[in-house]
């Protein structure tokens, strides 16, 4: 399978999703870690089991993903999978990028071992190179790549996906799309929200808590809100 996606859609599609993810936390706090970045790797869980992560690297990009409940989950008597067998095809490179970076948000306990369980994978080799899995792009979502579907998505079908999902408000959308434009025009370099940008996000964060996911997941993106 290949796709029209690369990396850099893929990376684009990330950020625009975690600059949304922080503003909806303000209202919804308890959704804060279905959205994370660590370092390049981005991550996605749901409330499910399921989770996933997206492994960015001048090499190419990796991702992976365990789908709870799907035929291929070893938990529900599906047939443990080697991680690797999923990334047959990708360079050797990108291969130990999945062992060191995305398979480790993977692990968990099964038959007394600590291992990585992995349903679905996908792999580009280069920044505008497509995405690739060894089987049909229906298949690689249905155990698991289901979970960052949107981020595919073009950036204007994903935002008025989230919009019906998450009810962004006009004045969300506006600065969503503006803090996501600063930020990837600013490359590596990190940026400030503006103090009105503060005050309208601080106005709509329902706690303290609330307040204090919203920074977090700002920051991870280098989003700084000082």
């Amino acid at each position: 399978m290949d796709t029209k996606n690369n990396q850099e859609s893929l990376f684009h599609g990330a950020v625009l999703a975690s600059v949304g993810h922080a503003v909806y936390v303000c209202r919804a706090p308890d959704f804060a870690a279905e959205n994370s970045w660590d370092g390049q790797n981005y991550n996605v869980q749901d409330s499910q089991g399921s989770r996933g992560t997206i492994s960015f690297h001048r090499d190419g990009v990796v991702g992976a993903f365990f789908m709870a409940d799907c035929d291929r989950d070893p938990f529900r008597g599906g047939v443990l999978i080697p991680p690797r067998d999923l990334l047959e095809g990708a360079p050797k490179s990108l291969r130990d990028l999945a062992e060191s970076e995305a398979f480790q948000y993977l692990l968990q306990e099964y038959d007394g071992e600590t291992r990585p369980i992995v349903t679905a994978a996908f792999w580009g080799e280069s920044n505008t190179g497509p995405l690739c899995s060894i089987e049909t792009w229906p298949e690689t979502l249905e155990h698991g790549a289901c979970l960052v579907e949107l981020v595919m998505l073009g950036p204007q079908a994903a935002m008025e996906e989230r919009i019906k999902e998450y009810r962004f408000s006009k004045s969300e959308v506006e600065l969503i799309w503006t803090v996501f434009g600063r930020r990837m025009a600013e490359g590596a370099n990190p940026i400030d929200l503006t103090p009105s940008e503060r005050d309208t996000l601080r106005s709509n964060a329902i706690s303290d808590v609330a307040w204090d996911a919203c920074r977090e997941s700002f920051a991870e993106i280098d989003i700084l809100t000082n």
